[in-house]
């Protein structure tokens, strides 16, 4: 979908393949990325590993939560920052990421 524009007395459609259009956003290659891998304490005690620092498209970010997920045996999301499991799952979720080609 193109932006919407003012110019003169009507509105002007620009193509998304203007050359002036925002590109795609880049990510860098997983073997350069260095995700951190932090405990947190939430309320009535609970602890979750928080996972940030990841820079993968949408898509992937999803497949490698459900991924996570199923490897840790146990629930969790993906978030802005990056995505929190239930529980400490620290050591498994470092090996996980370096089976994936993480630093």
């Amino acid at each position: 979908m193109g932006k919407k524009i003012t110019k003169g007395k009507g509105w002007e459609l620009i193509r998304p393949d203007a050359p002036d259009a925002e590109p795609e956003p880049e990510f860098p290659p997983r073997d350069r990325q260095r995700p951190k891998v932090s405990l947190e304490k939430r309320k009535m005690g609970k602890v979750v590993t928080v996972v940030s620092g990841l820079l993968l498209p949408p898509e992937e970010l999803k497949a490698l939560v459900k991924a996570m997920k199923a490897a840790c045996g146990t629930g969790g999301t993906s978030t802005d920052d990056g995505l929190e499991l239930q529980g400490d799952k620290r050591d498994a979720v470092r090996e996980f990421l370096k089976s994936k080609g993480f630093r």
